[in-house]
């Protein structure tokens, strides 16, 4: 926003909402100021492999790969790896790596394995690079034989060719007569449909009754397509895939998404976000992905698009981290993502408990993350946004505030979420937290939003979050008119309709970063605007003074975050509550606010029939 019209914005407020002023605001929570430095993180860890260039069996960590490529999950917990430099498959289970298929004699040195063309009983059978796994659900194992440009399948000890031969083309038809040219990625769907990302072809489909086709409305812009993955079938069918510096989503009811270099993602301020070379993908909701970045070398993970409420991509980095200077250097360490390092991550899945798996070929060892809720803002089907009649239900609704550049645990909703878990003996009920996202709108329309799909019983309170680009929507949909007064009325009707229906309403404000602290701003330097910055912060400080005395006086229950905010910047141990080159909250800044309005809504008591009295 610019300052001028910051400054018309916040100059109009207090005039027009006096008229409807009566009231005290409520006592700031103090408890919001407590330190929240530690933003919960995604952790990383060693789960086989000592790091050798060897191919040894043994124990997890002692243990050895030449070149760890794709990996796939059995439903019992049992773990397939792809050895490309061993020109084999390995088996992770009951804490011991086993060779399972592939007998490749030693060359000159230890890393060097002959790998061949060969079916037949698993440990003297032959590959040439073997890459994606998938298993069936009968238990079968199918494998990507890049080198010899087929499809292979392991099963009850015996290698065979499912697809294919060792001569690459890209004929469609029967199985045994089709044609491949490196096929890298393997995924089933619901109906036993296979996917092949086939790098010199693009995606194809292996029917159960093995009939092959090139799906032509998944283009593959560089026509190198890397890895896939599928969930669902039918209307219900969603793929994921990746070629070279490019990330696609394809769902049968929202068609067509890519991320590539260059592309517009949140949050802006992370240099890292651009498109990097993907390789490896996991599908882990509707919307959401987990993907490794071998040109950063790093795994991301990736929202996309889920209008019209969510409308920007977003991009979160949750194992690895380039270091200055390195440029695609990787490295090796455990620890929390931003502690982490990684090289050459390459295939990924998702274990049964939400863990994630992946290979890290450049440090010889398979890894997790742990602690990756895929949860987000509800979809334009509204499933999930209200919960369970048994459980304490709460709506957070917002613009892009609501949910900007964050994982769930450290998102609003998500610490919400949290603090009343830590307090159910005081609630009563287990909660839950749904949260919408929508973008662009103004309290005129949010409050529409809640009339309409939360106005019927739906959840027990709604926490309204306000901001300054909510604020700058309704003022610009008024035409600048008398809108303050307009919007205190509607808020007043929405609490009482409410109520009505037993449900609670919690108006929050989220003063803008400029209103809080110079040290908010470190982009802006001495000057924004031709102002002198400090002039200017002065200036919104007293206004935002100003807003929150006269949201608080029109009579529904106003949370304001201003006074909290500034005690917290006062402290020595302070971290940065907005992101450096963006007017949202950083990650520490959506802990922050969602640890303040779970105190909140145990101050109030929101969950009686009591609680919540406007002012209290």
């Amino acid at each position: 926003m610019t300052t001028n019209l910051r400054a018309l914005l916040l100059a109009l407020l207090p005039a027009a909402l006096a008229a409807c002023s009566h009231g005290a605001a409520p006592a700031p929570d103090a408890s919001a100021s407590r330190d929240i430095a530690n933003v919960p993180e995604p952790f990383v860890a060693t789960l086989a492999g000592n790091g050798r260039m060897r191919a040894d069996d043994g124990d997890y960590p002692a243990a050895a790969f030449l070149f760890p490529y794709g990996v796939a999950v059995a439903p019992d917990g049992t773990i397939y790896v792809s050895d490309a430099g061993a020109q084999a498959i390995r088996r992770l289970k009951n804490g011991k790596v086993t060779f399972v298929a592939g007998n490749a004699p030693l060359g000159v040195t230890e890393q060097a394995r002959h790998g061949g063309y060969l079916d037949g009983p698993a440990m003297g059978a032959s590959f040439i690079w073997p890459t994606g796994l998938a298993l069936a659900k009968d238990g079968s194992l199918f494998i990507a034989d890049t080198g010899n440009h087929c499809i292979r399948k392991l099963q009850n000890g015996y290698v065979t060719t499912f697809a294919g031969s060792d001569t690459p083309g890209s004929r469609d038809g029967d199985r045994g007569d089709a044609s491949f040219l490196s096929p890298q990625g393997l995924a089933f769907d619901a109906d036993g449909n296979l996917y092949v990302a086939d790098f010199g072809n693009g995606v194809r489909r292996i029917t159960p009754k093995g009939a092959v086709s090139t799906l032509k409305f998944l283009p593959a812009r560089r026509g190198r397509v890397l890895a896939i993955d599928v969930k669902g079938a039918g209307r219900g069918l969603t793929i994921a895939y990746t070629e070279d510096g490019a990330l696609h989503l394809w769902s049968a009811n929202g068609g067509l998404q890519t991320i590539a270099a260059g592309d517009p993602i949140e949050p802006v301020e992370d240099g890292l976000n651009a498109a990097g070379s993907f390789y490896g993908v996991a599908l882990l909701g509707p919307h959401a992905v987990a993907v490794t970045d071998v040109l950063h070398d790093v795994v991301r993970f990736v929202r996309f698009k889920d209008g019209p409420y969510s409308n920007y991509i977003t991009s979160r980095i949750i194992a690895g981290r380039s270091r200055e200077g390195d440029g695609a250097v990787g490295g090796f360490a455990d620890g929390f993502t931003p502690a982490s390092r990684v090289n050459i991550p390459l295939g990924i899945a998702r274990m049964a408990d939400g863990t994630l798996i992946f290979t890290d070929a450049g440090n010889r060892r398979v890894r997790t993350i742990a602690g990756v809720d895929p949860r987000g803002p509800v979809g334009p089907d509204l499933a999930g946004l209200s919960g369970p009649k048994d459980t304490y239900r709460v709506a957070v609704v917002g613009d892009s505030f609501d949910f900007w550049g964050v994982l769930w645990p450290e998102s609003i909703a998500g610490r919400i979420e949290a603090g009343l878990k830590a307090a159910r003996s005081t609630v009563g009920r287990a909660p839950y937290v749904s949260t919408v996202r929508l973008d662009g709108t103004s309290i005129s329309q949010q409050l529409s939003f809640v009339h309409e799909n939360l106005g019927d019983g739906q959840t027990d309170l709604v926490v309204l979050l306000i901001d300054d680009i909510t604020l700058t929507h309704e003022w610009g949909a008024s035409g600048g008119g008398d809108w303050q007064k307009v919007a205190a009325q509607r808020l007043r009707v929405l609490q009482s309709d409410l109520a009505k229906r037993g449900t609670r309403l919690l108006v929050v404000l989220i003063p803008p970063a400029r209103a809080v602290s110079l040290n908010e701003v470190p982009e802006i330097g001495a000057f924004n605007d031709g102002q002198v910055t400090a002039l200017a912060f002065e200036q919104d400080n007293d206004r935002a003074h100003q807003v929150v005395k006269q949201f608080s006086a029109i009579g529904v229950p106003v949370f304001a975050l201003q006074q909290p905010m500034e005690e917290f910047e006062a402290s020595a141990s302070r971290v940065p509550l907005y992101n450096m080159r963006d007017i949202h909250l950083s990650p520490q800044g959506a802990t922050f606010v969602g640890d303040a309005v779970a105190g909140e809504i145990l101050r109030r008591r929101l969950w009686t029939a009591s609680g919540g009295a406007s002012g209290s």
